[in-house]
């Protein structure tokens, strides 16, 4: 079964964020107070960083969202809880929209909630025990908008991760990707040397001294080919944790 039945999807959401929003709860309730003391010793010195809610916002939110991202299929790797994963009458397809929704976007509408809620408490107290509080945390940051974005696109390659890797899902994943990545600049940095070779002064050149070879950098391509790359890259990493998905169930 791999279609969209709106019923029974709507029975599994509700179990999975049933179960997955347990786990969500105890940790927000422990990043709350570890939050608020961390914030309450920054502002304790005479200068306060009046940003502060950017480290904040973006370290929880990464180390947050992507923790439970790698734990969302652990019950299928789980030699008992497996058992009940696979008897459930739900498609793949309605499996893994349910915790996409769950760890991505839905998570990040709670998280900011959540921070919310958190700037408040910590200024109060702040303000009561030193009279001093940082500036108050501004979602429309461009900073903030940038770290959204891309922990939506990190979302989805942990995603493929914590199908993929029975354990240890987060770390073999940042692994694999950082092999991965260094691979593919090897590769670039070799082949447009050797394919602009004119162009560069020795094979382990830093930068061309030609101008034409600069214009097929990265850097100098149109926006909407940086948006076109980015968002096909996107759907193609989830359309590989689908089908990882399916092969884990073969």
């Amino acid at each position: 079964m791999n279609n969209l039945r709106w019923p029974r999807f709507q029975r599994l959401f509700l179990n999975d964020l049933q179960t997955q929003g347990r786990k969500i709860l105890m940790g927000s309730a422990g990043a709350l107070v570890v939050g608020v003391l961390l914030y309450l010793t920054v502002m304790s010195g005479p200068n306060g960083d009046v940003l502060l809610y950017r480290a904040f916002f973006i370290i929880a939110m990464y180390a947050g969202g992507l923790t439970l991202t790698s734990m969302i299929f652990s019950d299928m790797h789980h030699p008992d809880e497996r058992y009940f994963y696979l008897m459930q009458p739900v498609s793949n397809f309605e499996r893994i929209l349910s915790r996409y929704l769950i760890s991505g976007p839905l998570f990040h509408v709670y998280f900011v909630a959540l921070y919310y809620v958190f700037e408040m408490v910590a200024r109060v107290l702040s303000n009561l025990f030193f009279g001093q509080a940082a500036q108050f945390f501004d979602y429309r940051d461009s900073v903030i908008q940038g770290a959204s974005r891309l922990y939506l696109v990190a979302h989805a390659v942990v995603l493929l991760g914590a199908i993929y890797f029975r354990s240890y899902a987060l770390a073999k994943t940042i692994l694999s990707l950082a092999g991965l990545v260094l691979a593919c600049i090897t590769v670039l940095w070799f082949s447009m040397r050797l394919v602009f070779w004119d162009y560069f002064p020795s094979l382990f050149a830093f930068a061309p001294a030609n101008e034409p070879a600069t214009s097929f950098h990265p850097a100098n391509w149109p926006t909407y080919i940086h948006w076109f790359i980015a968002v096909a890259l996107y759907l193609w990493v989830l359309f590989i944790a689908y089908t990882t998905l399916q092969d884990h169930e073969a």
